[in-house]
């Protein structure tokens, strides 16, 4: 898989979604069983999934994660101009 470099590539839009398992009843018939106490995350755009986490995760969002990123840099490298962040290879 390639890095992606590009900031804005890397918004994508998350949540966290319910699980369900499928499993045959008694009369054979497929039942859907919801997995409790586990999500998963999930690339609203494309479907992807990229984890399972518990009920008690709380999601951060990639704007809401870069943001942190930024003031973490400005506290502890007193970066200016944390908007012109540069991801590198």
């Amino acid at each position: 898989m390639s890095r992606i470099a590009e900031i804005g590539r890397l918004m994508f839009p998350v949540e966290l979604r319910p699980i369900y398992y499928t499993h045959t009843g008694i009369n054979g018939t497929p039942l859907q069983k919801k997995i409790p106490n586990r999500r998963v995350l999930v690339n609203k755009e494309s479907g992807k999934s990229f984890g399972f986490v518990s009920n008690r995760y709380q999601l951060v969002t990639n704007e809401q994660a870069l943001e942190l990123g930024k003031q973490y840099c400005a506290t502890l490298f007193g970066a200016d101009e944390v908007d012109n962040i540069e991801i590198f290879k």
